[in-house]
Parts: C-alpha cells; sequence; structure tokens
C-alpha cells in the first residue's frame, strides 16, 4: 500500500491501483476532513484508520488542528488520543 499526498489529501494505492482516498480543506490552520472513501473490496482492512492517521502527521507536522467534517473520520478521531488536534 502506498500513500500519495496531493494537494487537499491523500489517495491510497494498492498495486498502482487507488483504493481509497481522504479529502481535506484548511482554513486559519484547521484542516477540515470533508471526505473519506475506500474501495468496497477493501473494507475491514483498517484503512480508513490509516488515511485518517495520514492527515493527522500532516497535521502535526504543519502545525495544524482537524476539525472532521465527515462522519468517518469523526469515528475514528472520537478516541481522546486525538484530542491534541482536534480543533
Amino acid at each position: 500500500m502506498e500513500f500519495k499526498e496531493i494537494i487537499k489529501g491523500f489517495e491510497l494505492f494498492d498495486s498502482g491501483d487507488k483504493i481509497g482516498h481522504i479529502e481535506f480543506s484548511e482554513r486559519e490552520g484547521v484542516l477540515k476532513i470533508t471526505h473519506t472513501e475506500v474501495h468496497d473490496k477493501y473494507h475491514g482492512k483498517d484503512l480508513v484508520k490509516k488515511l485518517v492517521m495520514a492527515v493527522v502527521d500532516h497535521a502535526k507536522k504543519h502545525n495544524f488542528k482537524i476539525r472532521p467534517l465527515c462522519s468517518t473520520a469523526h469515528q475514528v478521531l472520537r478516541n481522546d488520543e486525538f484530542s491534541d488536534v482536534l480543533a
């Protein structure tokens, strides 16, 4: 599996095939996660969490906070371990 950073998110590839992506917008130091999607064939493999973690790592590296507008990302980020990056 390979992550590719795009202008407003990340894409996830498996053997060259795009299997998922996460999108966000940035405003005033806050990354708003607007959409997360993983191909049906790959559900149940924790790939959504890996996509969200890519955004968490990006946010920490650039001193951004995160506001998950996407319900899928919100599910992942509701744990206390992410309280330091939530807006």
